[in-house]
């Protein structure tokens, strides 16, 4: 493990698989093993910091596009208001309000799938107790 903590190696970790490495980038990344990312992979509290990871990148991405398609929105404004026909730009304008409403709906989704897997998790330990 090259003088590394776990802490460390598990940081690298998680952010190469929530980017979508496979196991052996992302073992090679970190510089341990495909064996060790697959032992750290059946540990379901490790498992939970690679999703909260993605979905705060996604979150991220989800405000950047926002951001964007307020320019979008701009843009083609600006298009309906002047003679001249810029194909490219409108097309532009389109590709990120369309992306920016899939993102918000994909976000949407995934935090009431989120909200579902909380509540199930509190009924099965309520069970459980």
């Amino acid at each position: 493990m090259s003088g590394k903590s776990r802490q460390s190696i598990d940081a690298q970790l998680v952010d190469h698989l929530a980017r979508g490495a496979s196991q052996v980038a992302a073992a090679a990344a970190a510089g341990v093993s495909a064996r060790t990312v697959g032992r750290r992979l059946a540990d379901p509290e490790f498992v939970r910091a690679v999703d909260e990871f993605r979905q705060q990148m996604f979150e991220a991405a989800a405000g950047q596009a926002s951001d964007l398609m307020v320019e979008a929105i701009g843009a083609m404004r600006e298009l309906l208001r002047t003679d001249t026909p810029p194909a490219t730009k409108l097309s532009a304008a389109k590709a990120i309000v369309d992306y920016s409403l899939r993102l918000n709906e994909e976000l949407i989704l995934a935090r009431k799938v989120r909200q579902i897997e909380e509540r199930f998790a509190e009924l099965k330990q309520r069970r459980g107790a």
